[in-house]
């Protein structure tokens, strides 16, 4: 069984720092997002299901347009799996969604994933 290196303690401290910020972040934000969701509750009673079932058949459609153009441009160095890169592909919208400066730290997170798993740097468009 063989182990990684340790971690510097200085690398270590920043990950602590890194994660206290977007804890901090998020308990800012959760206000927001709560009065979000009861505006959203509150025009419920006049839902279409028909309308809904395209909603989400659009964003299913949506996501799953936005994986294959990811994996495309993953194409030339690294071999990810679809299930993967749509779960890569979502999540990174979650983060999008949620954080502040979202579009810049999900994209930030799905690169350092990317990476993570063998994608060089060399890829994608320049």
């Amino acid at each position: 069984m063989t182990t990684s290196p340790a971690r510097p303690a200085s690398r270590r401290g920043w990950a602590w720092v890194l994660a206290a910020g977007v804890m901090a972040a998020a308990a800012v934000r959760a206000p927001g997002a709560a009065g979000d969701v009861r505006a959203a509750a509150a025009h419920l009673d006049g839902l279409r299901l028909a309308w809904l079932g395209v909603a989400v058949t659009a964003q299913g459609v949506a996501l799953a347009s936005g994986t294959a153009v990811q994996r495309q441009l993953l194409g030339a160095g690294a071999r990810l799996r679809w299930r993967t890169v749509f779960g890569l592909v979502l999540a990174s919208t979650g983060v999008a969604r949620v954080m502040p400066a979202g579009p810049v730290t999900g994209g930030a997170w799905q690169v350092r994933e990317y990476r993570r798993r063998g994608a060089g740097t060399g890829l994608g468009p320049r």
